[in-house]
């Protein structure tokens, strides 16, 4: 999607919310021929993924605007999936 006009008429006059389209999942590649870096970045990406980055990902937000503003990676992975 490059624009709102993208979208089909129905979507453009309302507010987006929820849904694949507006999911922007991260990955955390991880290579065959790793970098000196690659033990960082696995220990990184095992820190995003812990129980309480997960737990700070679902509620950040909540109380201030009503809903979180990001997705723990089971939502995220549901979203898509869907």
């Amino acid at each position: 999607m490059t624009s709102m006009s993208d979208l089909p008429p129905s979507a453009q006059a309302a507010p987006l919310r929820g849904g694949e389209i507006l999911a922007n999942p991260d990955h955390t590649p991880h290579s065959s021929d790793p970098t000196p870096g690659a033990a960082t970045a696995r220990r990184f990406g095992e820190f995003l993924l812990s129980g309480a980055v997960q737990a700070l990902m679902r509620d950040f937000g909540r109380e201030r605007c009503g809903e979180p503003m990001y997705h723990d990676a089971a939502t995220t992975a549901r979203t898509i999936q869907d």
